[in-house]
């Protein structure tokens, strides 16, 4: 059984000197190659990318001054090999919000000192400095500064054929959006707008879908009358503009959507599925998926449509993008038109689709609707599974318990009627998982006993020789969760009896699961702990998490990591008794897992440093994250070469 407590040596007083340390001890260690070969090849230097890692983690998380300058300090050192992460970063601030007026104050400096590089008349590279420009607009956009925006624009207009480069970009276009969305109207961007479709086409399309989708989240955050114009502007354009490809008429259907206009959506989908028909017809396009539509899917669906799925993910854009006020609680028989519109198409393709399209209804509160949608599936479809499961949770966010019971007696009728036990298993398990989420664990427990018995060579095997698979790992974690809970609200639970599942659980789950799959398990079973406040048992379970993600390489590292360090953050806000153990433990877990991470080379320590550092950030400020990106800059300059030599070196050859 793994350890249930850390050791109790003395910690280090700083994580940023520890960060040192464990880089200075990877720089030593011995590097496997064929490790190396077998990971992703990077293109990127170590230290360039935990600079770069550092200060988006700062920047990400500047919502005060102090963390908006580390930040920016942070930038300044990366900028050597990435010239625009100054302007990166401040981005970002910007996103965070500017309600501190010393935020607001730090961003308007930091871009008034960049106005040299950005309106020099010299221009290098023409993309870099269009996503320069673009950056320091909507930064500007961000905080109302709306002089300097325009200014970025009208700089931008005078670098010839740009725009075709900017609308042909995803990642410029989208920050062109958000200065247009953001900013009044002014004469170039009113020409932008109106000349986005006729001169970009699709590219085009989807500048005003974005725009209009920003300027629609600004309405509803401040009620700005700058965007409802900007938003007004948008659907005239669609609206009087000849559209000629699909693409370019689903997005007007999404834009005309924002503006609350249901008839001019049902226009669209009416027009897309005449002009699929017309190429059927014509033979243009066959009525089956063809070579790229398999090579783009990725999974098999010989039952899907693709000219429906068309439909229907137009359709769902649409209803996704109505304002709230014309969805919920109001009598509409246009959107109702729409809405059956959406239920017909979903059922006309595979259970995916139908699936996708119950999500969407229950997202708009039709749950009538994607009841019908669901009841429709094929009984031998598989993905039937994620229709009911989807439902269910819909229903009970919804507090409709009784149609949610309902839904659960007819899919344990159909499951009965089907052979595939994984099917059954899965299903059953992912509803168990929405009464937890619910907090109904009586419910949750009723369910597991629904599912087939094995065989009964298998059960005489597994009580004599006592031993566990992933099904019992599975149901064990689901049955914790509901005793936790059942012992927080009286309902058939002790901490007796969660106690023995925990250890259950901690026995075996490394006994019959490996690498990421092992990671990912007591990811789900951390959050459950957390959302029940079983601090006892996270402190208990932080070592073997630690055990188990030194086993991940990569950038699956970084992930995991990144991933614990936010689920994590939050303790270190607890009062009381428990504050100074949570720091204990929390700091003995970032020394373990750094520790681990060092005897696997450079790489494997500069992963485990980025990915854990919201952690840090949370244990000693935005200072420790700074000084670990100053020691970079000053010590990784070499970093990348002790990997190239190793990865260059043959096997037989001797390395020094």
């Amino acid at each position: 059984m793994p350890n249930t407590t850390y050791p109790t040596q003395p910690l280090p007083t700083s994580l940023s000197s520890l960060a040192q340390e464990i880089l200075r001890k990877a720089e030593a260690a011995k590097l496997d190659r064929k490790l190396l070969l077998r990971e992703e090849r990077n293109i990127r230097q170590p230290d360039s990318w935990l600079m770069e890692r550092a200060w988006q983690v700062l920047a990400d998380s500047g919502a005060d001054p102090e963390t908006g300058e580390a930040a920016l300090t942070a930038a300044i050192l990366a900028e050597p090999s990435q010239p625009l992460a100054v302007a990166q970063a401040l981005y970002r601030l910007a996103k965070q919000g500017v309600d501190h007026p010393g935020q607001r104050a730090l961003i308007e400096a930091r871009l008034e000192r960049l106005r040299y590089s950005l309106f020099t008349p010299w221009v290098a590279d023409e993309n870099a400095f269009a996503e320069r420009l673009l950056l320091a607009g909507a930064t500007a956009a961000r905080i109302g500064a709306e002089s300097f925006a325009f200014a970025c624009l009208e700089r931008l207009d005078q670098v010839r054929f740009i725009w075709r480069q900017v609308f042909f970009l995803p990642e410029l276009r989208a920050l062109l959006a958000e200065i247009v969305a953001l900013t009044p109207l002014h004469p170039l961007t009113v020409q932008l707008i109106r000349a986005a479709i006729p001169r970009h086409d699709e590219a085009g399309a989807h500048f005003l879908q974005t725009t209009a989708a920003v300027a629609a989240t600004h309405i509803e955050q401040t009620a700005a009358f700058p965007a409802r114009r900007v938003l007004q502007r948008c659907v005239d354009t669609v609206a009087h503009t000849t559209l000629i490809s699909l693409i370019s008429r689903r997005c007007a259907a999404s834009i005309f959507a924002r503006a609350g206009r249901i008839p001019d959506v049902h226009d669209q989908v009416v027009t897309i599925a005449t002009i699929q028909e017309a190429h059927r017809e014509s033979g243009i396009r066959s009525r089956t998926r063809d070579a790229d539509d398999m090579l783009l899917r990725h999974v098999s669906r010989s039952r899907a449509n693709t000219d429906v799925d068309f439909q229907v993910y137009t359709l769902q854009e649409a209803l996704n993008a109505l304002p709230p006020d014309q969805v919920r609680g109001v009598d509409n028989p246009e959107l109702d038109g729409l809405l059956e519109m959406l239920v017909q198409l979903g059922v006309r393709s595979d259970g995916w689709t139908a699936a996708s399209t119950a999500s969407t209804l229950i997202g708009v509160g039709a749950l009538k609707q994607a009841v019908r949608v669901v009841d429709k599936i094929a009984p031998d479809d598989a993905t039937r599974s994620e229709g009911v499961v989807s439902l269910v949770r819909g229903l009970l966010a919804a507090d409709e318990e009784i149609t949610a019971d309902l839904e659960v007696d007819k899919a344990l009728v159909w499951l009965r009627a089907t052979d595939d036990r994984n099917l059954e298993r899965v299903t059953i398990w992912g509803l168990a998982e929405a009464f937890l989420h619910h907090r109904q664990p009586g419910k949750a427990l009723a369910l597991l006993p629904q599912r087939s018995k094995p065989g009964i060579l298998y059960r005489f095997r597994k009580n004599y020789q006592k031993f566990a698979d992933e099904e019992d790992l599975r149901e064990d974690r689901i049955r914790l969760e509901a005793a936790l809970l059942g012992d927080r609200g009286g309902v058939n639970g002790s901490v007796m009896v969660a106690d023995d599942l925990f250890e259950r659980v901690r026995t075996w789950a490394p006994k019959l699961l490996e690498g990421e799959a092992l990671v990912t398990y007591y990811a789900r079973l951390l959050d459950a702990l957390l959302r029940t406040e079983q601090l006892g048992m996270v402190w208990r379970l932080l070592p073997d998490v630690v055990d188990a993600l030194v086993g991940v390489g990569g950038n699956k590292h970084v992930v995991r990591a990144n991933e614990l360090a936010h689920m994590l953050a939050p303790l270190l806000q607890i009062q009381g008794p428990d504050r100074p153990q949570a720091d204990r433990a929390l700091r003995t877990f970032v020394d373990k897992l750094w520790q681990g991470n060092a005897k696997q080379g450079i790489w494997q320590a500069v992963y485990g440093i980025g990915g854990i550092l919201p952690l840090v950030l949370a244990l000693d400020g935005a200072e420790a994250v700074t000084a670990i990106a100053r020691f970079t800059a000053q010590n990784g300059s070499g970093w990348g070469q002790l990997v190239e030599k190793v990865v260059r070196t043959g096997p037989h050859e001797r390395v020094e």
